[in-house]
């Protein structure tokens, strides 16, 4: 899941290449024509995504294996949430299946990704993450890894201490 950003030709590629399901917000400049693809749904269709022209920051052997065509799913949602600034919200995802993938159940996976950002977050700045050490990214990963370990034991210390307090002498 990500934001309007990663929602481009080339990055959609690029994860499907990898086995990669991506559900993203479609970009503000992408036009969407709900009548056009093949229709599965209201505001909700399944459309092909031409390979765009070779961006200059892309080499020649890379673009020649990004494919012609992307068979993608665009949708519309509403958004019921009092606390959103929007109430639709346009998506795009290479979920294309509608009955093993509802409208519903990806509005409700995106809306999902707003929380999971906050409580990353939260742990960054418990944890102190928010300004990583190492240079090298095998020792960036371990990083993480130190700092998630030392996460997760001081919740079971908290838990356990917690439970001792609800029942003493146990």
């Amino acid at each position: 899941m990500g934001d309007r950003y990663f929602a481009n030709f080339f990055g959609i590629a690029g994860l499907s290449q990898w086995g990669v399901d991506v559900l993203f917000r479609i970009h503000q400049k992408r036009k969407l024509a709900f009548r056009r693809g093949h229709r599965v749904g209201v505001m909700d269709h399944v459309v092909i995504w031409t390979r765009p022209v070779r961006p200059r920051w892309m080499d020649k052997e890379t673009y020649a294996q990004m494919p012609k065509e992307l068979r993608l799913r665009e949708l519309k949602i509403k958004v019921q949430e009092p606390s959103f600034r929007t109430n639709e919200l346009f998506l795009v995802t290479t979920m294309c299946d509608s009955e093993g993938y509802t409208k519903k159940e990806l509005a409700d996976l995106f809306l999902e990704r707003w929380n999971i950002e906050v409580d990353i977050r939260c742990i960054k700045i418990v944890l102190q993450m928010d300004m990583l050490r190492c240079k090298i990214l095998e020792m960036i990963e371990k990083e993480i890894w130190m700092h998630l370990l030392a996460f997760n034991l001081i919740r079971g210390v908290m838990a356990k201490a917690a439970k001792e307090q609800r029942n003493p002498g146990n």
